[in-house]
């Protein structure tokens, strides 16, 4: 939640009106946000890697017609610097504004977090890198249904199931502030322009 909501509070700083509304995570869509026809799944670690859990066979799979990223974040404990999951909610409640706060809230809520809880999300975190946004592509490691049915019948593909891992996208990608990262997720405004 934390990484989803640093993305939310990135694209509210590019002046996307609509942010709240492309984060469709928490409601059970098949990735955390989609703007036009553009996926993002957000994954946040906080180890030295970029080494993300994947959840299922589906995950990595873009819907028909989009084009889906990985947004990688990796954050670290900050001591007595950094945010809270609390304060990171704050900081976007203010810039969602009055127009989409219900909306935000209710996907909030929806995500698990628990406004009476607060006191629990202690934790201080920073970003320790740049934000990292990856094409789903070839090249990029991921077990997707085209994959598993590529198996030999020996090892009887069609039963496998519920499909849990880990990917390693160290190096892969472009980081806030390319171009290439730019073309898909627009740069923050300078709040004094």
């Amino acid at each position: 939640l934390y990484g989803e909501l640093v993305l939310l509070e990135r694209l509210l700083g590019a002046g996307v009106t609509d942010a709240v509304t492309t984060w469709v995570g928490p409601d059970r869509q098949a990735h955390d946000f989609r703007r036009g026809n553009d996926e993002f799944e957000v994954k946040t670690t906080g180890g030295q890697l970029r080494v993300h859990r994947i959840n299922g066979q589906g995950q990595l799979s873009p819907s028909v017609g989009c084009r889906l990223f990985i947004v990688s974040m990796q954050t670290g404990d900050a001591g007595s610097g950094g945010r809270t999951l609390a304060e990171v909610a704050d900081d976007v409640r203010t810039a969602v504004g009055s127009a989409h706060r219900q909306s935000f809230e209710a996907r909030l809520q929806a995500s698990g977090y628990v406004e009476r809880h607060r006191a629990h999300y202690g934790r201080r975190r920073r970003l320790r890198s740049e934000i990292t946004l990856i094409p789903v592509e070839d090249g990029v490691p991921r077990l997707v249904p085209e994959a598993l049915s590529a198996l030999s019948a020996r090892f009887a593909p069609e039963r496998i199931g519920k499909v849990v891992y880990d990917i390693d996208v160290t190096g892969l990608g472009y980081v806030d502030g390319s171009p290439e990262f730019l073309a898909v997720i627009p740069p923050v405004q300078d709040p004094s322009a």
